[in-house]
């Protein structure tokens, strides 16, 4: 797999994340020209794109959407609690959204697996959709292309529904989300895995526990957030409730808090950190560097802060492209 930060802070977020067969985009707040552009950097271009998967509804994450969406035939997959509190589904004019366990993609459930990219688990019929059971279905069938062989535009795309802990396939690649503490209807970050290979994205975190390290754990690639310098935003100029908000179990991850959760996933096949969703007021590139390399040379553990390659995401540009290498 490869990974390449678009946009990464406040002002706008994308990933791209893939394989040579597979192409994904995490989140759409920044223009659609910006993500062409990012695309293109790649040697990419909108009509590789084979999905594009939303955290959560707030503006720095689906700005660019709907105009990236009448440029490019993916298909959306988010949480019904974001697709409602950002009326995706109403103001793209799509069709009624279909939960992940209805799609063509490959499924778990209750230790069951299928496999093939348009198989469904046996399911009775249901709300008027039929649960095709261990049958292929055509691309016209499955919504992949219409009967004039065109692909969909986004009018007539389906939404996907996906929810936490529950892992579903994309092409080559299979992506389980995670839920999150955020101020959104119903966040979540992924974990993308490809065989051995593993990246997370892990970003607009107020707090942390257990479960969230748990899908942390043994990645290859981490975007991990480090948002703010909590001296810097609270002397800032942002306004006091925006500070509490920010500061809350509901808010954003500072260096400190991002240090401490990395240190508890920390491991010797660890290749790439890269900080991520930099606050622009209160918050410096340099000092989110030296938080986090510190943390880890401070840390009662075997590492030291020159072990992992150790890298901050531009709020605008893209970054190097980062290869999972096994």
């Amino acid at each position: 797999m490869r990974i390449c930060s678009i946009a990464s802070g406040s002002s706008g977020n994308c990933v791209y994340v893939g394989s040579e067969q597979t192409h994904v985009l995490i989140d759409a707040g920044c223009s659609k020209k910006k993500i062409v552009e990012g695309l293109n950097g790649i040697g990419l271009t909108l009509e590789d794109v084979n999905a594009i998967l939303i955290t959560h509804e707030h503006s720095d994450h689906i700005g660019g959407l709907k105009v990236l969406m009448k440029h490019c035939a993916a298909p959306l997959y988010a949480t019904a609690g974001t697709l409602r509190a950002a009326k995706l589904d109403a103001e793209l004019g799509a069709a009624a959204p279909r939960d992940v366990m209805d799609s063509g993609e490959r499924l778990f459930r209750h230790g069951a697996e299928t496999t093939g990219s348009a198989e469904c688990l046996a399911k009775p019929e249901r709300d008027g959709i039929m649960q095709h059971a261990g049958r292929r279905l055509t691309a016209e069938q499955s919504g992949t292309i219409d009967r004039q062989g065109r692909r969909p535009t986004a009018s007539g795309r389906r939404l996907t529904r996906i929810t936490a802990d529950t892992p579903f396939r994309i092409g080559d690649l299979t992506v389980t989300p995670f839920a999150i503490s955020h101020d959104a209807a119903e966040p979540v970050c992924f974990r993308v895995t490809r065989g051995e290979e593993t990246f997370v994205l892990a970003t607009d975190m107020g707090t942390f526990d257990e479960y969230t390290a748990s899908h942390l754990e043994r990645a290859d690639v981490l975007m991990l957030e480090a948002n703010h310098d909590i001296r810097m935003l609270q002397a800032g100029p942002y306004p006091y409730m925006l500070k509490q908000r920010i500061l809350s179990d509901r808010g954003h991850l500072s260096n400190d808090a991002s240090s401490a959760l990395l240190n508890r996933v920390l491991h010797d096949k660890l290749q790439t950190i890269m900080l991520g969703h930099l606050s622009e007021c209160n918050n410096l590139p340099e000092l989110a560097y030296e938080t986090v390399r510190l943390g880890i040379e401070m840390e009662e553990n075997p590492y030291h802060g020159n072990d992992f390659r150790l890298m901050v995401a531009d709020r605008r540009l893209p970054s190097p492209v980062v290869e999972i290498t096994k």
